[in-house]
């Protein structure tokens, strides 16, 4: 298990807590403990400031309007949104069927409409942010765990026993277009998305 950088700080303090409390036993001078002191101040400070990027990052990644208009999508079977189309905000307007429908791969002669297009560019974003969120787990930038507080509700939703038809076509949309880092990432918290949609 991934221990994160803020609980590697807090160890690292209370070793020295205890060795400031009990000096007998491990004969630590003082510049020795004063050096082990500075070397927790410095790890302490870096983690913060990891963990504070990594908290802004996820709180960016949440605030977005385009990944927000595709968990509006993953959350509610019919409704709206506004996507910006060059300079101006367009309405969208989307039930379940339509999005199976937007999320259909493509295949010569398949032609998508404006509104199914949006659909399929809001998708591509909020995946590719996915991929992106899995790429720097993995690069221990973000905390799974931390990341794991706001995306716990959103992959249950996709993967879990409330699944809906619209979530299997996310599915097989995944599987199709090879999102493998949003892939990884829905198998790093053991909620691998299924396969056998992703043969139809």
């Amino acid at each position: 298990m991934a221990i994160g950088p803020l609980a590697v700080v807090e160890g690292l303090r209370n070793a020295i807590e205890f060795i400031q409390s009990h000096p007998e036993p491990f004969k630590i001078g003082g510049a020795a403990l004063a050096g082990a002191a500075g070397i927790w101040r410095y790890w302490s400070a870096t983690a913060v400031g990891k963990a504070r990027e990594a908290s802004a990052l996820i709180e960016k990644f949440a605030q977005d309007e385009t990944n927000r208009a595709a968990m509006r999508m993953v959350d509610w079977s019919g409704g709206r949104f506004h996507s910006k189309i060059g300079d101006r905000w367009t309405e969208i307007r989307y039930d379940e069927e339509g999005l199976i429908k937007a999320l259909e791969p493509h295949y010569p002669g398949r032609k998508f409409d404006l509104g199914e297009q949006i659909v399929r560019d809001t998708f591509d974003y909020f995946f590719n942010g996915l991929d992106r969120i899995e790429f720097l787990i993995k690069r221990d930038a973000v905390d799974k765990m931390d990341f794991d507080t706001f995306f716990k509700y959103w992959r249950d939703r996709i993967v879990g026993e409330r699944a809906e038809p619209r979530h299997v076509a996310m599915w097989k949309y995944l599987h199709v277009y090879e999102f493998t880092g949003a892939l990884r990432l829905f198998e790093t918290y053991g909620t691998p998305v299924p396969k056998q949609a992703s043969n139809g």
